[in-house]
């Protein structure tokens, strides 16, 4: 935080707890024109201020508008201190007159030490004769010239109510002086007196009431003396208004050195505590880098085995499907062949059927003893298949528990670790496509026996049609359970399906 914005958070508390009083104090803070919004603001939101004391803040041109801006609104303000200012420059002094020329309550205003010349002390002028409340003005110590006081001398005759004009310290002629004082007498002795100065008084009326030039004459020289005098009493008073000044001066430069020095230690303290604090944070965040740059190469690193491992299993799984297709084609080439042998004994057999016919009642018991070996042997299968499945699920379930023990470990037995695995999945998998053949192999044979039976129940079935019309309910639950078994053997079609595609996963 800079100079400025410490000033500024201080006039915020200083507002702050002179909030509901008639009094606004801030003398010697030095705020410039960057707080004098703030200040404006207070003013509006606290209209019964009666008092306002700004001296030695620096106030210039752009602070005085916001200032100004207040007094042409509605306010009780009676009394304003500008003192040790910069309103002598620019055009600060004409902003403040714009306002003051209309304003209603102000009665007392101060602009001692603000450099004020010639060209500021006609805009006083101006105000003096628009203003109707106005009773004293402090022009003490600012650079204003005899033109300056000639305007100020001409505004007195034009307003009613200005009893008092501070002008000692300025570079005004004695004689334009003097005829300041005498009419502001004038006007106080007709009105409420607020400075008394019998002197002047004496010498005005011994003017007016002179009865000819002889006496004027021979009143000269002790005229001459009692100005004299007058002159050496208001030089002693100047001069001993000086020395007070100068003890102002000096009380308030060595408090605003104090409150530089105080501002400047806190900025110092306070840059110190930043400085640390960077470094901290500086500290932290390349801390945090080297840390991200670790875990980075740790994440290329992990990424590069997964790639690795990723590309390994679809080499396998490509495999596999590639396996897998060759015994489809070879099954369906297999399908193809026993279809066209099923139709080629279909026709032997239509020949057949008539001489047939008569072996059919001795061979039916037969068959049906065939039939149930072949559903036995169906259930044992069926089972194997079971068992086939719950060692696959085994298998993969601690595949999957392998993978992950060889995913948590990668980092430090990686190459070894991989190895093994591999040569464990090869055997694997070599035992499992044993199997998957012995089952081909299994399936191969149920069908050519579940064929040869399909045909043979299939020509006795229109044997019995034709010649025995007493068996045909036998034969149509024969037929029945024909076609029960056929699904049966489709279902496990699809399972071997399902069973050599998860194969082809793992």
């Amino acid at each position: 935080m800079d100079m400025i914005g410490i000033a500024r958070s201080k006039l915020l508390r200083d507002l702050e707890n002179q909030k509901g009083n008639s009094e606004l104090l801030l003398p010697d803070l030095f705020l410039g024109d960057n707080a004098c919004d703030a200040i404006a603001k207070f003013i509006i939101e606290n209209p019964k201020i009666k008092k306002l004391e700004l001296k030695g803040n620096n106030i210039g041109s752009e602070g005085i508008k916001h200032i100004s801006a207040v007094f042409q609104l509605p306010n009780e303000i009676e009394s304003a201190n500008f003192q040790w200012n910069n309103l002598g420059s620019d055009d600060s002094l004409k902003h403040l007159c714009s306002a003051l020329s209309s304003n209603n309550s102000l009665k007392f205003l101060d602009l001692r030490n603000n450099k004020i010349t010639c060209e500021g002390a006609s805009e006083i002028a101006d105000m003096i004769r628009n203003n109707s409340t106005l009773i004293g003005i402090d022009l003490r110590w600012n650079d204003i010239d005899r033109q300056g006081g000639e305007e100020l001398l001409s505004s007195i005759d034009a307003q009613s109510t200005i009893q008092c004009i501070e002008l000692s310290g300025n570079h005004i002629p004695l004689d334009i002086l003097g005829e300041i004082d005498a009419k502001l007498r004038a006007r106080r002795s007709e009105g409420v007196s607020i400075i008394k100065t019998p002197e002047i008084r004496s010498i005005r009326t011994s003017r007016t009431h002179s009865p000819c030039p002889e006496s004027r004459r021979s009143e000269k020289i002790p005229r001459i003396d009692s100005l004299i005098e007058i002159e050496k009493r208001k030089a002693n008073e100047t001069k001993i208004l000086i020395e007070k000044e100068l003890e102002e001066q000096k009380a308030m430069r060595e408090f605003a050195e104090k409150k530089m020095n105080d501002l400047r230690d806190e900025i110092a303290e306070r840059e110190n505590k930043d400085r640390r604090r960077i470094e901290e944070l500086e500290f932290k965040l390349q801390a945090a880098n080297d840390e991200k740059n670790i875990l980075k190469s740790e994440l290329l690193k992990s990424r590069e085995l997964h790639d690795q491992l990723v590309s390994s299993y679809e080499d396998k799984i490509a495999k596999y499907e590639e396996r897998i297709s060759q015994a489809k084609n070879s099954k369906q080439e297999i399908d193809n062949e026993e279809f066209r042998e099923i139709e080629t004994l279909k026709q032997a057999h239509k020949i057949e059927l008539e001489e047939n016919a008569t072996a059919y009642e001795q061979n039916l018991n037969s068959l049906q003893e065939s039939y149930t070996k072949a559903k036995r042997e169906y259930e044992n299968a069926h089972k194997e298949l079971k068992q086939l499945k719950t060692d696959m699920l085994d298998m993969r379930i601690s595949h999957e528990t392998s993978l992950k023990e060889c995913e948590i470990q990668i980092r430090e037995e990686i190459t070894q670790q991989y190895s093994l695995d591999k040569k464990y999945l090869e055997e694997r998998v070599n035992v499992l496509q044993e199997r998957n053949d012995q089952l081909m192999k299994r399936e191969e044979e149920l069908q050519n026996d579940i064929s040869e039976m399909r045909s043979e129940f299939l020509q006795k079935e229109s044997n019995l049609k034709q010649q025995l019309t007493v068996k045909d309910k036998q034969s149509s639950d024969l037929q029945y359970q024909l076609k029960s078994q056929r699904e049966k053997i489709d279902v496990l079609n699809s399972e071997i399906l399902i069973l050599k595609a998860k194969l082809g996963q793992s």
